[in-house]
């Protein structure tokens, strides 16, 4: 039986991958994967890692792109320790309704953590439903660009 998945209007990702909208700000971009900086910033520079094919779960991808969408994730990961040396790492992916998914778009969520976060797990990880997301978590358009400007200036650096 198929995983009941959300159903927007328009798939945000595609919007923005296309150019259709910049509500979303681009970290890097690669031939199968684009990164953006996440509007809800539970933890400052939390990135999404979406592929560029609309694939609206990860059962839906080819060996190909699930092998670019993972080396984009580390890359991302590996940027924002750059950026930000945090305490720790979340990663995280969800499919279906069930898990949260909000927007049917295969995607990965890359948080910096800080020791002493007031977010023990992210919502989606927790079962907080994201109608219910705090106060100022989600963050303006202009501080969105200054966050991704501050994470692409970490990316060019070799990876180990």
């Amino acid at each position: 039986m198929p995983m009941r998945l959300a159903e927007p209007r328009r798939c945000l990702f595609c919007l923005c991958i296309g150019g259709e909208s910049d509500v979303l700000p681009i970290i890097s971009e690669g031939p199968a994967t684009v990164s953006f900086v996440n509007p809800r910033q539970f933890e400052h520079g939390q990135a999404l890692v979406v592929t560029r094919r609309h694939a609206p779960t990860i059962l839906d991808l080819s060996e190909d792109e699930a092998a670019a969408l993972m080396e984009a994730v580390r890359q991302t990961a590996h940027t924002l320790a750059r950026a930000y040396d945090p305490d720790g790492m979340t990663v995280y992916q969800n499919n279906g309704v069930a898990s949260l998914q909000e927007i049917p778009h295969v995607h990965f969520h890359v948080v910096p953590r800080r020791d002493g976060s007031p977010y023990a797990l992210p919502p989606q990880i927790s079962g907080i439903s994201p109608a219910v997301t705090p106060p100022g978590v989600v963050r303006p358009p202009e501080e969105l660009r200054a966050t991704a400007a501050e994470i692409r200036a970490h990316a060019a650096a070799p990876l180990p």
